[in-house]
């Protein structure tokens, strides 16, 4: 979804930036605007995901699945504290495994 900014006296687009179906727009800090295409299917990889990277997509999503769990149940903390809290007991779990 594109952000647009409208000046209200004469109703021209002032700055969009974003993407519209297949189209990027980007506005530069000089006003100049740049649509730009994009593939179809979007971008591929080049190379398959290493197992770090792997890992740590595992993680990521036990992480964000765990904090969200936690938020539903009544935590009334900031997102980023519980986040942190969980990361770390999920890193400390895991190094207790390789251990």
């Amino acid at each position: 979804m594109a952000k647009c900014t409208i000046d209200p006296l004469t109703g021209q687009i002032l700055t969009i930036s974003g993407k519209v179906g297949n189209t990027l727009f980007k506005t530069y800090r000089n006003g100049q605007v740049r649509a730009y295409l994009t593939p179809q299917g979007g971008y591929k990889r080049s190379t398959p995901p290493s197992k770090t990277e792997l890992l740590q997509r595992k993680i990521f999503s036990i992480v964000a699945s765990e904090v969200a769990r936690k938020i539903k149940a009544g935590d009334t903390r900031p997102r980023h504290i519980i986040w942190a809290e969980v990361k770390k007991e999920a890193e400390r779990m895991r190094n207790l495994c390789n251990a």
